[in-house]
Formats: C-alpha cells, sequence, structure tokens
C-alpha cells in the first residue's frame, strides 16, 4: 500500500502545482480572456504557458499509475475497467495537450475565425473526451472498493459527478462553467485518491 499512498500523494502535488499554473501562467491563453488577448499571448509562445502543459502531462500520467497501482491492490472487473477507461482518457488528454502546447500558439498566428473553432473542437476533446472517460474510470474504481470503504464510495460518486460537470463544460464552451467544474472536480478526486489509498486489501 505505500507505493498505492505515495501515487495519491504524487497526485495532489502535481494538481495542486497544475492548478497553480492554470490560474498564474496559462489563463490568459484559454477562453477565459478576450480573444485578440489570448491570440497575442499565445503567438509570443510563453514559457509559463508550455510548463503548465507539461504539468498537466505530468497529471495524466501520475492518475493513470494511481488507477493502475488501486487494480492491483483491489483486483476485480470493474478496477480493471477503471484502470483501461484512465489509459483511454490519458491518451486523449496527453494528446490535447501537446496540441495546447505545440499547436494551438501556431494555429493563433493564422485566420481568427479558424482559430477559434480548432479551439473549441479542442476544448471538447480535453474537457468532454477526456475527462468524460476519467470520471466513468473513477466511479467505476469505486465501484471495485470494498462494501465497508463508505466514505471512500461516497467520495468516488461525487468525484463522478462533479466530473460530468466538468465534462459537460467541454460541451458548452463557456469558461465559467470550466472554473466551476474544476473547482468541485479537483478537491473531491484528490480526497478520493488519498482515501482510496488507505482503503484496507480485501482479504
Amino acid at each position: 500500500m505505500t507505493a498505492l499512498r505515495t501515487a495519491a500523494w504524487t497526485n495532489v502535488g502535481l494538481h495542486v502545482v497544475g492548478l497553480v499554473f492554470a490560474a498564474a501562467t496559462m489563463k490568459p491563453g484559454t477562453p477565459a480572456a478576450p480573444v485578440l488577448e489570448r491570440i497575442h499571448y499565445l503567438t509570443a509562445r510563453p514559457v509559463g504557458w508550455t510548463a503548465g502543459w507539461l504539468v498537466w502531462i505530468a497529471c495524466a500520467l501520475a492518475l493513470v499509475a494511481f488507477m493502475l497501482l488501486l487494480t492491483r491492490a483491489h483486483p476485480s472487473p470493474f478496477s480493471t475497467a477503471a484502470a483501461t477507461l484512465a489509459i483511454v482518457g490519458a491518451v486523449i488528454d496527453v494528446t490535447c495537450d501537446v496540441t495546447y502546447m505545440v499547436v494551438l500558439p501556431a494555429r493563433a498566428a493564422g485566420d481568427v475565425s479558424r482559430f477559434l473553432v480548432f479551439e473549441r473542437h479542442l476544448g471538447t476533446a480535453s474537457l468532454t473526451g477526456a475527462n468524460g472517460l476519467y470520471s466513468l474510470a473513477i466511479l467505476a474504481a469505486t465501484l471495485g472498493l470494498p462494501g465497508s470503504a463508505t466514505l471512500t464510495r461516497s467520495l468516488g460518486v461525487l468525484t463522478f459527478v462533479a466530473g460530468l460537470v466538468l465534462a459537460g463544460a467541454g460541451l458548452t464552451g463557456d469558461p465559467r462553467h470550466v472554473m466551476v467544474g474544476t473547482a468541485l472536480t479537483m478537491p473531491l478526486f484528490l480526497a478520493w485518491a488519498l482515501a482510496a489509498s488507505s482503503s484496507p486489501h480485501p482479504r
């Protein structure tokens, strides 16, 4: 369980750092900023933008590592499905993160209307696709935990619901929905990960 606990705290640390980057250096390049301001920001290819996405890539990998360790600690069809969903979600997530990091700034230097269409599709793939799969993965992993882990199961269900709010923000494209979904999902997910890492092994 030591490795699982370490993986849980690694997720906490990386996600907190990712949120700091999101607020401090990445927000000017998102739809939360006026379009001309974020185009100007992105075309400059700021270091904080790149560094922030590298942290979020690390978050995706840390989440997969945690789910794999959780599957080993609590083997079941549910936990196996959870690991699979997390891996697929991470593939989409990392692909989108690299696209945000490399391709979006290049698109910002071109036609504005095409940039906006590309940005909207990318946001849907990232928020709805990746986070939707992560939410399902957490629900499946929660169902694979011992029935006695009442608190952890409750946190898992709440994380799933909050994750659907964040995934839905990818469909609306409203930055306020993204902020609300993130504010709900992140604390619940991190609390669930810590609680799940403390759940007793099945006998």
